[in-house]
C-alpha cells in the first residue's frame, strides 16, 4: 500500500491525495502547476484545492502576486483525524436525544415504513411459498383470507395456482387450515365478488395474464402478481392487514 492509498482510506479522494503528496514534496506551487500535475483544467483544480483548504489540509500564500499553495504542517492529517474524532463524539452525544424523539414519534402513531420483502421470478416464488408456510406454522394460525381475480379471460390460461403452490396447498389440506376465499369474477373485468370457504377452489385459480392474489395472515399481507413470471411482496403491517380485512368484510 502506498501513501496515496493510505490517504484515500482516510477519506480523501484519489485526486485530493495526489495533490496532497505533490504539494508536500514540491511546495509551494500555483494552481496552474497543480492542474498540470493532475492533468485537469485550472478552474476544476481551484475547486478541489478550495475544498482541501476548508478542511485545513492546504494553505495559501502569495509570492510575486501569484497565489501559491502548500501543506502547512506535516501533522495536518493527525489534526484532521482528531477533528473527526471530536465530530463523532459530538454526534454520539446527540444519539440519546434523537432516539427519544423517535420513540415519541412512534408513540404518536406516526407509522414507520413496514417491513417488506420482495420476491421475483420462479426461484424466488418458491421462497415466498416457504415463507408463507413458515408464517402460518410458526404462529399456529388456522385461518387465512385470500382475494383472487378470477375472470373468464384469465381462466383460459395455461397455468393455475397449483402449478406454483402445490406445497402450500398440501400444507393447508394436511393441517386443516381454513381459507376464507374472495373471488373477483367476471369476463374481462371484475363484475362481481363472491365469498366462499371452499378451499379446494384455490388449486385451479388462474396464475397468469396479470392475475392477482392477496393473502392476509394475521398482521402479514402477501400480494402476488402473475404474468410471464410471478412476483410477490410480503408486507408486515397490522395497519395494512386491518384495512384489507375491513374491505373484504364488506363483500
Amino acid at each position: 500500500m502506498n501513501l496515496i492509498d493510505s490517504l484515500t482510506k482516510l477519506g480523501l479522494t484519489d485526486t485530493q491525495s495526489d495533490i496532497f503528496v505533490y504539494l508536500y514534496q514540491f511546495w509551494p506551487k500555483p494552481a496552474s502547476s497543480v492542474a498540470k500535475h493532475i492533468n485537469s483544467e485550472r478552474t476544476n483544480t481551484y475547486k478541489i484545492i478550495e475544498t482541501m483548504m476548508r478542511h485545513w489540509l492546504v494553505a495559501e500564500t502569495t509570492i510575486q502576486w501569484t497565489k501559491q499553495f502548500y501543506i502547512p504542517d506535516k501533522n495536518v492529517i493527525r489534526h484532521k483525524i482528531e477533528h473527526q474524532k471530536q465530530i463523532i463524539i459530538s454526534q454520539e452525544a446527540l444519539l440519546p436525544e434523537i432516539e427519544q424523539w423517535l420513540k415519541t414519534l412512534d408513540n404518536t402513531r406516526l407509522s414507520p415504513l413496514p417491513a417488506m420483502r420482495f420476491f421475483q421470478g420462479n426461484s424466488d416464488f418458491w421462497l415466498l411459498i416457504d415463507d408463507f408456510i413458515q408464517t402460518i406454522d410458526k404462529n399456529g394460525y388456522k385461518l387465512i383470507r385470500c382475494f383472487s381475480t378470477n375472470t373468464l379471460e384469465s381462466q383460459t390460461g395455461s397455468k393455475a395456482f397449483w402449478s406454483y403452490a402445490s406445497k402450500l396447498l398440501q400444507y393447508i389440506d394436511q393441517n386443516n387450515i381454513n381459507v376464507e376465499l374472495y373471488l373477483g369474477n367476471g369476463i374481462l373485468l371484475l363484475e362481481q365478488m363472491i365469498k366462499t370457504y371452499d378451499k379446494k377452489l384455490l388449486a385451479d385459480l388462474p396464475a397468469w395474464h396479470a392475475s392477482l392474489m392477496i393473502y392476509v395472515v394475521w398482521s402479514i399481507v402477501y400480494i402476488i402478481l402473475f404474468k410471464s413470471q410471478p412476483a410477490g411482496i410480503k408486507i408486515e403491517s397490522q395497519e395494512l392487514s386491518d384495512v384489507v380485512n375491513f374491505l373484504l368484510k364488506q363483500v
